[in-house]
């Protein structure tokens, strides 16, 4: 790729953390490498014999297939198999082409890319520079109601340059636009197509470039896709993908163990040892990039109470947490920051469990006899969030924080959430797709953002203005100071419960051969079936 000086600088800040990337890498190469020879049932069929499909089961049901209105990782790895964007993210987290085939940066505010030519989306509508022009400006629309709007506030405007060639021109100089073009809201989809059907046929019916084309689906139905023949990078192995959501956790593992699914992903530790040794499946488990974590609605008492908030985070045993109920499948973190990110300093540690420092907290608050909250929990998104929510109850409730738990699926948290309609403590958690701070603490906590805004009623100017001046730099060093800087006040603002890392934990049927990436998508490309 061409880069010039400006753009080798972001080189270096991303290759700067390929050390901490390669633990990853090697974890998953190990992993792979440890179950390469899958147990072989007699009864399993292999090779030319088997049905080429797979079957996923996941723990979320689907909710809608538009991608510039997508805010969760879970669609997001299902929707691209059928979307592309002009880059994606390698298996080792390194940029490359995806519907661009170039790039370079022009100036501090403009990088111009050259396109693929002779693709066509899957209705028979021309790739091409129009066609990115038109995605990146509905997205940016505030009609569309892209949820992630503020992650891509930075860019201005498309310029076609020619027929495939365009410049991406942002408003300051953005050190990380090629990661924010690698996913979500910069998806490319067909102008004419988009242009024209109904917004319940664009949530519906999916429309892209990429190596699946859609088939069928409904809510609360199954979702089936079909591999694209004439796709540019060449048809996939595996001919059929059906996509099942499966929320209760059992039920999933049994539907693996009795061959109604082929992969699921956030497997129980408890389900590791029997899942392997039932000669049908096998586990492989990663590090991963989920960050769980709790959202505080701070308008309302008594977390519009800094001190109260505080509390809620020395006052959660999470180290125990991650020991007895996760087995050890989990990495505690003080924020929201895996170690391997862009920007990533580990200065800030995690709050150290201290429950006579909670009690005073909350006394010197003003709720010396305690404080009484909803805490709305969910289940099916990560390995034992159930165990995890209702463990976390008990804890907080040994130092005078009583949480009254109540269920929801997660499409009703979504939708309450951006409805503004929750109170009290809710389940979150983040997969940073971009591997750079800024998709992690601009996204989630600037005051323009979504989720600081409508779902917790949170605004801190001082780390407004941290996140704006180093969402905007080129500078590295300066860049991790900062980011050092927004997680000193995010601890002492607290305006979250932090947590942990989850371990990916994936049960895969021994007729399938992949290997899970550390980036939590799930490319179907990216399989086949094993040979006898």
């Amino acid at each position: 790729m061409k880069r010039n000086g400006k753009e080798s600088q972001l080189a270096r800040m991303r290759s700067s953390h390929i050390s901490r990337r390669h633990f990853l890498k090697t974890a998953a190469t190990a992993a792979g490498a440890a179950v390469a020879s899958p147990y072989l049932s007699g009864s399993q069929a292999f090779g030319a014999e088997a049905e080429s499909k797979v079957v996923m089961g996941y723990g979320l049901a689907l909710v809608q297939l538009d991608p510039h209105r997508n805010e969760n990782t879970v669609h997001e790895s299902v929707l691209r198999n059928m979307y592309e964007c002009l880059v994606a993210f390698s298996r080792d987290l390194k940029i490359e082409p995806q519907l661009a085939t170039e790039w370079k940066r022009i100036n501090d505010r403009t990088m111009q890319f050259k396109l693929r030519q002779n693709v066509r989306f899957h209705n028979g509508e021309e790739f091409d520079a129009e066609a990115v022009k038109f995605s990146i400006h509905r997205m940016l629309d505030p009609k569309t109601g892209a949820p992630l709007l503020s992650t891509y506030g930075l860019i201005d405007r498309v310029d076609v340059v020619d027929k495939y060639t365009v410049n991406i021109v942002t408003k300051n100089p953005d050190p990380v636009l090629l990661p924010r073009l690698a996913g979500f809201h910069t998806i490319i989809v067909p102008p004419k197509y988009f242009s024209t059907a109904s917004k319940e046929d664009l949530a519906t019916k999916p429309v892209g470039t990429g190596p699946y084309k859609f088939v069928s689906w409904a809510k609360d139905q199954d979702l089936v896709m079909e591999a694209n023949p004439a796709y540019w990078g060449g048809a996939p192995k595996i001919k059929k993908v059906i996509v099942r959501g499966i929320p209760e956790t059992s039920t999933r593992v049994s539907a693996l163990l009795a061959g109604d699914v082929d992969i699921i992903p956030a497997v129980p530790p408890d389900d590791i040892d029997r899942i392997n040794r039932s000669g049908k499946a096998r586990i492989v488990s990663i590090r991963g990039n989920r960050i769980v974590f709790f959202h505080i609605n701070c308008r309302s008492k008594p977390f519009d109470n800094k001190l109260v908030r505080q509390a809620l985070n020395y006052g959660a045993n999470i180290d125990r947490i991650i020991s007895t109920v996760l087995k050890g499948n989990g990495t505690r973190v003080a924020t929201m920051l895996n170690s391997w990110y862009a920007g990533y300093e580990d200065e800030v540690k995690p709050f150290p469990y201290d429950p006579e420092k909670a009690k005073a907290l909350l006394a010197q608050a003003g709720y010396g006899s305690g404080a009484e909250f909803t805490f709305y929990g969910t289940q099916g998104r990560v390995p034992k969030d159930k165990e995890v929510v209702e463990a976390l109850v008990g804890e907080l409730a040994k130092v005078g924080l009583k949480g009254n738990l109540k269920w929801l699926d997660w499409g009703t948290t979504v939708s309450q959430a951006s409805g503004g309609k929750l109170e009290g403590l809710w389940f979150g958690s983040w997969g940073n797709w971009m591997h750079d701070a800024d998709n992690s603490l601009f996204t989630r906590y600037h005051s323009s953002s979504m989720y600081a805004k409508v779902w917790q009623g949170y605004k801190n100017e001082k780390l407004d203005r941290v996140l704006e001046e180093a969402r905007t730099t080129l500078d590295v060093a300066k860049r991790a100071k900062l980011y050092t800087e927004a997680q000193k006040i995010l601890q002492d603002d607290s305006p979250s419960l932090f947590t942990y890392a989850i371990q990916d934990i994936y049960a895969i049927n021994n007729r399938i051969e992949w290997t899970p990436r550390t980036d939590e998508m799930i490319w179907h490309k990216e399989m086949s079936l094993v040979q006898k």
